[in-house]
C-alpha cells in the first residue's frame, strides 16, 4: 500500500513520517542541512499485517514538479495541515492536484497539536473542512496528530488503514512503471526506482525502456524494500537492470512489456480545469504524467468549459494509455491549469472533430474495457483492430474479442474484429453491384478496387473493401481476373474482330512475358497502326487478359504476379527492408525503363512506397493482383500458346 503526503512546506510531513516509519525521508546533504524537503523521499514500514511504503514529498511552491512525480501511483493520501498555521496556499494547490489526479482516498493529519491551544485547533479543523467540501477528499477524517508527544499516531495509522481497505485496485494487463530515481550501487550496478501502475514483473524479465525504446533485463528486484522475485502495481519497486546505461534512463521514464513499447506525440483526453480556468486552442502547457514533466500544446476538440475534450500534442514522446492521469500547468509552470484524463493514446492525424470519430471517443469514456470494446465495434463495425484497442487499454485482445460475441474475428492482416451483420451486407452489396455492372457492359471482364469502392455506400477503407473483396472471393460469391472482379459465372465478350486480332497478339506478349515488348515496337512487327494497336490492347485490359502498367506497356496478369511476388521477396531479404531500381531490375532481368515503370505502376497500385531511391513493400500482392492460380480466365479471350 503506498501513501503519499501532501500539504504546505514546514507543515510537518517529513517529521510525521519518520514518526510513522522510523525512517528519515530528507536523503539529500542539503534537505538536512536546510531543514528542507526538496526532492521525493520514501520510507518503508509494517503494520496491521500490511507492508507500507511513504512517498514524502516536498511542500515548496519550487518544487512542485517533484511533488507531482510522486503522487502519480498512489493508494492514499496523507494531507498534512499543520494545526497552529491552518491551510495555507500551498495545501489548497496540492489538494487541487490530488482532485484532479482522481486520488479519491486518503486522510488529513492536523499536525503540531502540541503547538497549538484548543481554539486553534478547532479553527484549523473547520478551515481544513471547508477546503476539502466539494473534493474527492470530501468525507476524509481530519485526525489530530503531533509527530514529538506521538500523540494520535495510532488513530492516524487506523484511519489509513481504513482507507486502505477500500481503495481501488490498479488494471491492467501488462507491467508499466513509472521511473523516479535513477542511481548505481556498487557491486549491483544501475538501480531504477518507481511505482508500478499496473501488471507484474520478475527476474530476468525482459522490458523496454520509453520513451526511446531500448530494450533492458531485470537482473533483481525489491518490492517496497524487500528482495523479491516479482513486483507487481501498486507497489514501490527498486529493479536492478542491464542493457542500459545510466546515462540513458532517467525520471519520468517508463519501464513497459515490450507489447506496451509504443511512445505517443499526441493523444486526446477528457479536461477538467479548475474553476475561473479558460482553456482556448494553442494555448501551451506544462504537462506531468507520470513522473515525466514535457510541453505540449492544446487543441480543443468538443464539450462545454468546464469539461471539454481535448488534443493534445507533446514535444517529446510520452508513454501515456487509456485512463492515465495527468496534470496540465501553465507555461510559465507556476499555475496549475487541469487535470485529465486519457481517452486514446493515438488519435488519428486528420478528422479529429468529425462526428464519427467524436463517437468514438464517447467509446473510449464508457466503464470497463468489455464495454469500450463493445461500443468501439459499434462505431467502426466493419474494422476494429482488436490489437490496436487492447494496447490502448493495456488489455489482451483475445480477452476483449470473447467479450463481443456478435463479431467475427479476422486474422489475416492482424487482430481485427468485424460485425457479422455488417460484414454480410457489405459483401452483399458488392455482389449486387457487380450484377448490375455486367447488366450494363457485359463485354467487359469486371470492376477495379476503385470503381467498386465509388458505387458502394457506405464507402469502407480501401483496406476493408480489400479484405471483403478476399472473403467473398473464398466464399465463392465472386471471382477475380488480374485486377478485376466478377460474378464467377460471368464470361466477358470482346467484339470478335477484336477476339481474332487478340489471339494473333497474344503469343508475342507471351513469348517474354517479363519484358515484352512496348506498343510501337509490337504494332511494327504486327504491322499495325500504333494508335489502333492501343486502342485493341486497351479493351483487352478491361476484359482481364492484360494490364497496363505504363502509356505504352502493357503485360500479362501472370506476369505482373510474378514481378509483384519478386518485390515481396526481394524486399523480405533486405537487411534494410527495402530495395531500390537496380537491385529489382537485376533480380527480375529485365531493362530499366521497364523497372521504373513497372515499379512506379506498383507505388500506383499500393503495393510499394518510394522513399527517396529505396522502396518498401506496403501492400500484399495476392490482394492487390490476386494469384496466377486464381487469374486463369475461362472465356474465348484465352491466349493462343506461343509459338515453338
Amino acid at each position: 500500500m503506498i501513501v503519499a503526503t501532501a500539504g504546505h512546506v514546514d507543515h510537518g510531513k517529513t517529521s510525521l513520517v519518520k514518526a510513522l516509519t522510523g525512517v528519515d525521508t530528507d536523503r539529500l546533504e542539503e534537505e538536512r542541512a536546510r531543514g528542507l524537503t526538496i526532492d521525493l523521499g520514501f520510507a518503508y514500514t509494517d503494520w496491521q499485517s500490511r507492508r507500507w511504503g511513504f512517498i514524502d514529498v516536498p511542500g515548496h511552491q519550487r518544487f512542485i514538479g517533484n511533488m507531482l512525480a510522486g503522487v502519480a501511483a498512489i493508494d492514499v493520501a496523507m494531507l498534512v495541515v499543520a494545526a497552529d498555521e491552518g491551510p495555507m496556499p500551498q495545501t489548497l494547490e496540492h489538494l487541487q492536484i490530488l482532485d484532479l489526479l482522481g486520488v479519491e482516498r486518503g486522510v488529513v493529519a492536523l499536525t503540531r497539536i502540541d503547538l497549538a491551544d484548543p481554539d486553534a485547533i478547532t479553527e484549523a479543523t473547520r478551515a481544513t473542512r471547508e477546503l476539502l467540501t466539494g473534493t474527492a477528499l470530501d468525507d476524509a477524517p481530519i485526525l489530530p496528530v503531533s509527530a514529538v508527544t506521538r500523540t494520535g499516531l495510532e488513530a492516524l495509522q487506523a484511519a489509513l488503514a481504513a482507507q486502505a481497505e477500500t481503495a481501488s485496485r490498479r488494471v491492467g494487463r501488462h507491467f508499466r512503471m513509472a521511473v523516479d530515481r535513477v542511481f548505481t550501487v556498487s557491486g549491483a550496478g544501475l538501480i531504477v526506482t518507481g511505482s508500478a501502475h499496473a501488471g507484474s514483473v520478475e527476474v530476468d524479465d525482459q522490458l523496454v525502456a520509453l520513451p526511446h525504446g531500448e530494450p533492458i533485463r531485470v537482473r533483481g528486484i525489491r518490492a517496497l524494500d524487500e528482495d523479491r522475485r516479482a513486483g507487481h502495481a501498486g507497489e514501490r519497486l527498486a529493479l536492478n537492470i542491464t542493457g542500459i546505461r545510466h546515462q540513458q534512463i532517467h525520471r519520468g521514464d517508463w519501464l513497459v512489456a515490450p507489447v506496451l513499447a509504443r511512445p505517443q506525440f499526441r493523444f486526446d483526453a477528457r479536461l477538467r480545469p479548475l474553476p475561473d480556468v479558460t482553456l482556448k486552442s494553442g494555448r501551451e502547457v506544462h504537462l506531468h504524467h507520470g513522473a515525466s514533466h514535457t510541453m505540449g500544446r492544446i487543441t480543443l476538440l468538443d464539450g462545454d468549459a468546464g469539461s471539454p475534450r481535448v488534443h493534445i500534442a507533446v514535444r517529446e514522446p510520452v508513454g501515456v494509455l487509456h485512463g492515465d492521469r495527468f496534470i496540465l500547468r501553465d507555461s510559465s509552470g507556476r499555475i496549475t491549469l487541469a487535470g485529465g484524463t486519457v481517452l486514446d493514446p493515438a488519435p488519428p492525424h486528420r478528422g479529429r472533430r468529425r462526428s464519427e470519430r467524436l463517437r468514438q471517443l464517447d467509446a473510449m469514456e464508457l466503464s470497463g474495457p468489455v464495454a469500450i470494446a463493445r461500443a468501439a465495434l459499434a462505431c467502426t463495425p466493419l474494422e476494429l483492430d482488436i490489437e490496436a484497442l487492447a494496447w490502448k487499454l493495456n488489455e489482451d485482445p483475445a480477452t476483449l474479442a470473447e467479450a463481443t460475441p456478435e463479431a467475427v474475428v479476422d486474422r489475416h492482416a492482424g487482430f481485427r474484429l468485424r460485425n457479422a451483420g455488417a460484414w454480410s451486407a457489405l459483401k452483399e452489396q458488392i455482389r449486387a453491384r457487380l450484377s448490375q455492372f455486367h447488366a450494363g457492359q457485359p463485354q467487359l471482364a469486371g470492376m477495379g478496387v476503385d470503381e467498386v469502392l465509388a458505387v458502394l455506400d457506405p464507402k469502407p477503407s480501401p483496406a476493408v473493401l480489400r479484405d471483403a473483396l478476399r472473403d467473398a472471393i473464398r466464399d465463392g460469391a465472386i471471382a477475380r481476373s488480374a485486377t478485376r472482379f466478377h460474378l464467377p459465372d460471368h464470361k466477358p465478350r470482346l467484339d470478335p474482330k477484336d477476339a481474332r486480332r487478340w489471339q494473333r497478339i497474344a503469343p508475342h506478349l507471351q513469348e517474354h512475358p517479363r519484358q515484352p515488348p512496348v506498343v510501337h515496337d509490337l504494332a511494327r512487327t504486327l504491322e499495325m497502326d500504333p494508335a489502333e494497336l492501343d486502342g485493341l490492347l486497351g479493351r483487352v485490359t478491361f476484359s482481364g487478359n492484360l494490364i497496363r502498367v505504363a502509356k505504352n506497356r502493357f503485360l500479362l496478369p501472370a506476369a505482373v504476379i510474378e514481378l509483384a511476388v519478386l518485390a515481396e521477396h526481394l524486399c523480405a531479404g533486405s537487411d534494410t527492408g527495402s530495395f531500390d531500381a537496380r537491385a529489382y531490375r537485376d533480380a527480375a532481368g529485365i531493362g530499366r525503363n521497364l523497372t521504373i515503370d513497372l515499379l512506379e505502376y506498383f507505388d500506383r497500385m499500393g503495393l510499394t512506397r518510394r522513399l527517396g531511391d529505396q522502396r518498401r513493400v506496403v501492400g500484399r500482392a495476392e490482394d492487390i493482383f490476386g494469384t496466377a492460380e486464381a487469374d486463369q480466365t475461362d472465356s474465348e479471350l484465352a491466349a493462343a500458346k506461343p509459338p515453338r
